[in-house]
């Protein structure tokens, strides 16, 4: 049967991964108002307010706003309540919500609203978790619209070339023109910021730009006649990227961008991406391939960083609540199905309270933080733990039943008990008391988690510092 609590978390986590993927489609916008727009549908996914809008700022000044909902308030009357905010976020006027500033390399892009949120006691939770997510935002925005203006220089380009064109009918007049064409197209080839490479059918450099050999550790000219295949590092994808090369020229399938790993000069290697074309003649016969890659290395931290914000709680560096409970959800399904035994502990730190109260809440923080060393030590590869709240936690125990965690409760027990927070000149030790549960044909995690509290409270009430286990049911 499943619980309002299982609902609860299955939305939650559901709501997380949407949220990831909108995140990644934000990252792939083309224009400043997709860009934006996928801004907001992440917010109004995630917390559902009743007012969401986001002003752009262009050279110092408020300019156009964006919503997805009806404004129940007057454009110009957010224009003057948004032109003198200049902290980094605040809570809104109905304190039901957050506004917090979209910056790019310290250049403010917008002003970001969110309010009227459906649960506004979770609203530090979204204000936190927004933060994480506001240089993605910028970034996302300042590439759409670098993307934009690269697509009117080409289409005013292509635009004055056909005006050309049309005019110029003497054969001098056409060579100049196409003279001019050609140094337009060397000085864009020179001067973008991505890397851009000619490559004939072996994989040889016929031509590369500046930034290209910059990326790579190169002197102008030095690229050219190497082989792609050199600045890929693993030798498996270097033959593979040869194979396809073959394929590529035999069926010519539509071009899809290719991410991996790439090689400098001095050995170095960044995380790649290189989105490429055919290169043909006036016939339309292909005659190589324009490769165009940039340095994403920046942007693959920021989304693991993104990645490990929600798993895992920022104190301890364990598992977060919600993380926890999810990879038990799927170890119990997985356990079931294969018939395999599972086991749950259940830690409380005994008298944390008296260890706040004594020594103030960063020496209890840094309790907690030893505590969770001391028990990783302690367990399997396999097995995983979790910080529930407060001083309260959990491990996973795979493949095994009550009694082999219980041998493995007692060894992480004595081992708090003979450890030693050392903070200045104060020594501090502390005891934990454990529960643990095994998993029944019956059993869901509610269930496993209930019976497992149930030991934890048994050992607190029979003088803390021990091991009980749950009570074991009838076959």
């Amino acid at each position: 049967m499943i619980t309002k609590a299982d609902m609860e978390l299955k939305r939650e986590v559901s709501e997380y991964a949407m949220a990831f993927d909108l995140l990644a489609k934000v990252t792939q916008s083309i224009t400043e108002k997709e860009a934006i727009e996928n801004i907001l549908q992440i917010c109004s996914t995630l917390f559902s307010p009743q007012k969401l809008f986001f002003y752009s700022i262009k050279e110092g000044q408020l300019g156009q706003i964006y919503y997805l909902f009806s404004l129940t308030e007057n454009k110009s009357t957010i224009k003057t309540r948004l032109s003198n905010f200049s902290k980094k976020y605040d809570w809104t006027e109905s304190k039901k919500g957050f506004q917090i500033q979209i910056n790019y390399q310290g250049n403010t892009l917008g002003i970001l609203e969110v309010d009227e949120l459906a649960c506004p006691e979770y609203k530090e939770h979204y204000l936190n978790l927004t933060i994480s997510m506001a240089d993605v935002y910028g970034l996302a925005i300042e590439n759409a619209m670098r993307y934009q203006r690269i697509k009117a220089a080409e289409k005013e380009a292509r635009q004055k070339k056909a005006k050309l064109e049309k005019e110029i009918s003497e054969r001098k007049q056409m060579e100049e023109i196409l003279k001019e064409n050609e140094e337009k197209y060397r000085l864009l080839f020179e001067t973008v910021i991505h890397g851009i490479q000619e490559i004939d059918f072996s994989g040889k450099i016929v031509s590369a730009n500046s930034a290209c050999h910059t990326m790579l550790g190169y002197k102008n000219g030095e690229l050219v006649g190497r082989s792609l295949f050199e600045f890929i590092p693993d030798s498996y994808q270097q033959k593979e990227m040869s194979d396809n090369i073959q394929i590529l020229l035999k069926k010519q399938p539509k071009p899809k961008p290719w991410f991996g790993k790439i090689k400098k000069k001095n050995g170095d290697i960044f995380d790649g991406q290189t989105d490429w074309n055919y290169k043909r003649n006036k016939n339309g016969e292909v005659i190589g391939f324009i490769f165009v890659f940039s340095d994403i290395t920046e942007r693959k931290k920021m989304e693991e960083e993104l990645r490990r914000l929600a798993t895992i709680d920022s104190l301890t560096n364990i598992n977060n609540r919600r993380y926890f409970l999810d990879l038990a959800l799927k170890e119990i399904d997985r356990s079931k199905r294969y018939g395999h035994p599972f086991s749950l502990i259940m830690l409380d730190i005994d008298h944390f309270k008296k260890v706040n109260d004594t020594y103030g809440h960063s020496v209890g923080d840094q309790v907690l933080i030893d505590f969770c060393d001391t028990c990783m030590k302690e367990l399997r590869e396999s097995d995983f733990m979790g910080r529930l709240g407060g001083e309260e936690f959990a491990v996973a125990i795979m493949e095994s039943d009550l009694e082999e965690a219980a041998i493995l409760a007692e060894r992480i027990r004595e081992a708090v008990a003979s450890n030693t927070v050392v903070i200045g000149n104060e020594e501090i030790r502390f005891t934990v008391s454990i529960g643990i549960t095994q998993m029944w044909q019956d059993s869901d995690l509610n269930s496993m988690i209930e019976s497992a509290d149930n030991a934890l409270y048994k050992a607190k009430n029979n003088g803390r510092n021990q091991v009980q286990l749950a009570e074991i049911k009838p076959v």
